[in-house]
């Protein structure tokens, strides 16, 4: 049984491990112009990214941790969706700001890779949390606090998947839709608390997530505490919709969505322009 589990786990990382290098090769070895090795290299790591996802869904989904599927897929391809940005959108080219023969400039590419927001770049996304303070903490006292920070949140974590299922006749398939013709009370109240339990329990994981990280970068003196902001900002700023959006929460995956929105545009031009090639006599 161990190493039926241990197995995935093992080539699950090694792959990851492997996407991170290739990645860090092709933002350091091939220039910004060279269009074909870099869309061949996305190939190569979008290959990876289903192989992780197949090797991870199926051990999670045995385990009876389904939740615990979703996010991680949801977070390799978002990962391939920033190194598309990286590589193809915003034309990063490591070679031309660090030494490419040294470790640093290998770090610097694949510690890019997992800034979503871009933090110290010509690319920063506006109205990240502000880092005042931040910098002028000791690395000891920061990595303390984040450690409390990811202790709570796990906890909380815990306290939420604990809960019993939900009662099945909450979640029938008739349960689904949008709109219910046969609203009830018992309906409304499970669809408020459902709604609201994801809000935060995807709020935490994120929370616990980033804080993670920062704790990571920050013990191995791959980062400082001034490049290490909050995952949300405040929340009595989120008074609007906009603002929530705008300084609460959508700035972490603000550049990703980008990314896709300008993938998907430049995508359906082409189409129609050799749909409309096809279509001359």
């Amino acid at each position: 049984m161990t190493s039926s589990f241990s197995w995935p786990i093992l080539a699950f990382a090694c792959t990851e491990i492997g996407f991170v290098i290739i990645f860090a090769l092709l933002a350091l070895r091939t220039p910004k112009q060279a269009t074909r090795s870099r869309v061949g290299g996305l190939l190569i790591l979008a290959t990876a990214t289903y192989a992780m996802e197949s090797l991870i869904t199926p051990l999670c989904l045995k385990n009876g941790r389904p939740h615990w599927a979703a996010v991680l897929t949801a977070v390799l391809w978002v990962q391939l969706l920033n190194a598309s940005d990286l590589l193809l959108l915003l034309g990063f080219d490591a070679s031309r700001q660090t030494d490419p023969e040294s470790i640093i400039g290998i770090d610097s590419a694949a510690g890019l890779l997992f800034n979503s927001r871009r933090v110290g770049t010509l690319w920063q996304i506006k109205n990240i949390p502000s880092t005042t303070g931040i910098g002028a903490k000791h690395p000891s006292s920061f990595v303390l606090r984040r450690i409390a920070v990811v202790a709570v949140s796990y906890l909380l974590l815990d306290i939420m998947t604990s809960f019993p299922p939900p009662d099945p006749v909450m979640v029938r398939s008739d349960k689904v839709a949008l709109f219910l013709s046969d609203w009830s009370l018992d309906d409304a109240i499970f669809r408020l608390g459902a709604t609201v339990s994801y809000w935060f329990t995807t709020a935490v994981v994120v929370i616990t997530a980033n804080n993670f990280c920062a704790i990571l970068a920050v013990m191995t003196g791959l980062g400082q505490p001034a490049d290490c902001p909050p995952a949300f900002g405040s929340f009595w700023e989120a008074y609007s919709v906009r603002r929530f959006w705008g300084y609460v929460f959508h700035a972490l995956k603000y550049s990703v969505a980008i990314c896709l929105y300008s993938l998907l545009t430049s995508f359906s031009i082409v189409a129609s322009v050799g749909i409309r090639c096809l279509g001359r006599p």
